[in-house]
């Protein structure tokens, strides 16, 4: 079943569903703990084996840890912060597991506009964080700067259990005002990809390793970064631009993992419209 109610406008809801055989059959249908309107709870979903998680980027609560088990806050204190919900299956019977909010939890910063899940590890994308640090913070920290407006920001999180942990916090090694890192992210089996749509730079290469570009000449011309875990350490292990880097091209709207290739798409503009868009195909070869 699912509810006819339209009382909560733009609150979002997710519909899971089960195939036996050729039959599709709806399995649970699932709003947010705190539904309220214009949370867009299910702008984004990803499913790994039994676990479900899902964003809600305009959610409003003043919280900033995560909640294990059901609960969840209804303070609306910081208007558009954004919100990740875990939801795990036993049987046919789907249940929250965690809340979670960033740990710089602040008003607009639309955590969980992209989301990645792969078995354990959860990554969550909030394109308009501000924060001006640069690089990664491995474990639970997070920076209170609001110098670099939209600039973006990644959280990566680890299940031990049923219990999740901030593992890292992830800046571009070029931060920059309105680059809207976290735009779009993938992850692989200890890899992790991240795109940033409006990044500038008028580089035309790959570099290896854990540098960046801090050009600013090709306008919303769009950076993949690509960062490897070795057991709990996060670090960047390339910083990716198109061959054929071009002004508003937005490289990196979206980015996809398979075994050791990794997709890339440029073309999605900012209003819907525009051009026709390409898809760039990279293959890792060790490091």
């Amino acid at each position: 079943t699912a509810s006819s109610n339209t009382g909560m406008s733009n609150s979002g809801a997710v519909y899971i569903y089960k195939r036996n055989g050729s039959i599709w059959t709806q399995q649970a249908y699932i709003k947010a703990s705190n539904n309220s309107t214009q949370d867009f709870f299910g702008n984004n979903v990803t499913l790994s084996g039994n676990t479900l998680a899902v964003g809600a980027c305009n959610e409003d609560t003043g919280q900033a840890t995560i909640s294990h088990g059901t609960t969840t806050f209804s303070d609306g204190a910081k208007a558009e912060s954004g919100a990740v919900y875990i939801y795990k299956r036993t049987g046919n019977t789907w249940t929250q597991e965690a809340y979670i909010k960033a740990g710089n939890n602040n008003a607009d910063d639309w955590f969980g506009k992209s989301i990645a899940l792969n078995n354990d590890t959860l990554a969550v994308g909030a394109n308009y964080e501000d924060s001006n640090q640069t690089g990664i913070t491995n474990g639970t920290s997070t920076s209170s700067s609001n110098d670099k407006g939209n600039s973006g920001a990644v959280y990566v999180y680890k299940r031990t259990g049923t219990t999740w942990a901030q593992e890292a916090y992830i800046k571009a090694a070029n931060n920059d005002n309105l680059d809207e890192f976290g735009s779009s992210l993938s992850l692989g089996e200890n890899m992790l990809a991240v795109g940033a749509i409006y990044e500038s730079s008028n580089q035309t290469t790959i570099t290896n390793g854990t540098s960046a570009s801090s050009d600013n000449s090709n306008n919303k011309a769009g950076a993949v970064y690509v960062y490897r875990r070795i057991g709990t350490t996060w670090a960047q292990a390339a910083y990716i631009k198109s061959a054929d880097n071009s002004y508003l091209d937005l490289y990196g709207g979206s980015v996809s993992f398979s075994a050791n290739k990794l997709s890339v798409s440029a073309g999605k503009s900012y209003n819907g419209s525009g051009g026709g868009g390409a898809v760039y195909i990279y293959a890792i070869t060790g490091d």
